[in-house]
């Protein structure tokens, strides 16, 4: 899944999910292993910027990309969700979520 590092990758990433037709998109972060602290699945602090009414209590990470609404939201993690990926050769850390 796709980690969020900054702003300029956050603006990207929403205009790849609204160019995709799509209103959100799983991402890598969660706070399922420690609630409220959200981590990436290499081990980093998430980089986050909250859609409006964010975090409401679920554990998983996303993006909102609906105009007006847009940003990183937390979304339960047992449905069948739109998500984005990324390949950069680094190493995922199970101990992270």
């Amino acid at each position: 899944l796709a980690v969020i590092e900054d702003e300029a990758e956050l603006d990207h990433l929403i205009a790849i999910i609204r160019t995709a037709g799509m209103a959100d998109a799983v991402v890598g972060f969660s706070d399922l292993v420690t609630e409220g602290t959200f981590l990436t699945v290499v081990g980093s602090p998430a980089f986050l910027r909250w859609a409006p009414g964010d975090p409401d209590g679920d554990d998983c990470g996303a993006i909102q990309a609906t105009p007006g609404t847009e940003g990183t939201e937390d979304t339960v993690c047992t449905g069948l969700d739109d998500y984005v990926c990324e390949a950069d050769g680094r190493a995922v850390d199970p101990s992270a979520f």
